[in-house]
């Protein structure tokens, strides 16, 4: 069962989402260590660094896009069991009304349990909460269970960019938010 709390975080049973916080990094990391390619791992580390202020090893220099970055996990008795990341689209003229959800995994023993539910639907939650309408996912075509997921959880795929990497295609999902 997953309920609401009045933060607007999502709970099941004893798994619970909060805002990310430092002492997060190392679960997090270990967690994108199960899904992420290395190059992934180490933009993770990056971006995070600068959503954390810059902690040792982590990043230096906020660039402006992502002064909107919202990160937040998944946890079990206290360990961190997944996370996911957004970022506010300010591309687009100034007006903020749309997101990307920017970082998303599961540690592969809490897999097919509804957690990455939890955590798009938080993204959801979020991303309506700041006045977006619409949040969009990137991912690649050589992921099927990624696109499975997103597809159950009410995404459709708007592009296709062949050949983008030198091993599959770049996708690009998106739901509408708020009102259907």
């Amino acid at each position: 069962m997953i309920s609401v709390s009045k933060r607007g975080l999502l709970m099941n049973n004893k798994v619970s989402l909060r805002d990310a916080k430092r002492e997060d990094l190392e679960g997090i990391i270990a967690v994108a260590g199960h899904s992420f390619k290395e190059d992934d791992i180490n933009s993770l580390k990056l971006q995070l660094g600068y959503y954390f202020g810059g902690p040792k090893g982590f990043g230096e220099k906020l660039p402006s896009r992502l002064l909107s970055q919202d990160n937040y996990v998944a946890t079990l008795g206290g360990k961190v069991i997944g996370f996911a990341g957004i970022e506010q689209d300010n591309y687009n003229g100034g007006s903020i009304n749309s997101a990307w959800l920017g970082w998303i995994a599961v540690h592969p023993k809490y897999k097919q349990k509804g957690i990455g539910s939890m955590l798009i639907k938080e993204a959801e939650i979020r991303a309506v909460s700041y006045g977006c309408r619409k949040l969009y996912v990137q991912t690649a075509s050589i992921h099927p269970d990624m696109v499975n997921f997103l597809s159950k959880n009410g995404y459709r795929i708007e592009a296709a960019l062949e050949g983008y990497f030198d091993d599959a295609d770049l996708l690009i999902a998106s739901k509408r938010l708020g009102r259907k």
